[in-house]
């Protein structure tokens, strides 16, 4: 169902099943209608296709993909000059 999206999980969690998609048919829909347009696919990002459906702003999802990124490049940075310098002070 349309709430199932909403909360993130998706019908696709439990395999694909013919009687599941014909169940979860407004959804499928929906999906594919924010994918293609005219015949023709527009997007396969699975982070901007669930944005468009939970109607999120595209650019909202990016920034704050590239926010947890940073946070984790500046976390590993962090714990490699803790851990030279711990090492370093050894020597």
């Amino acid at each position: 169902s349309m709430s199932q999206i909403a909360q993130g999980s998706s019908f696709l969690s439990s395999g694909l099943t013919k009687q599941l998609v014909l169940d979860s048919l407004p959804d499928v829909l929906l999906v594919l209608d924010e994918v293609i347009d005219d015949g023709i696919i527009m997007e396969v990002d699975e982070d901007k296709i669930t944005a468009r459906v939970k109607m999120i702003d595209e650019t909202e999802v990016t920034n704050a993909v590239q926010a947890e990124q940073m946070f984790q490049k500046a976390t590993q940075s962090a714990r490699q000059k803790l851990l030279g310098s711990l090492m370093g002070s050894r020597g």
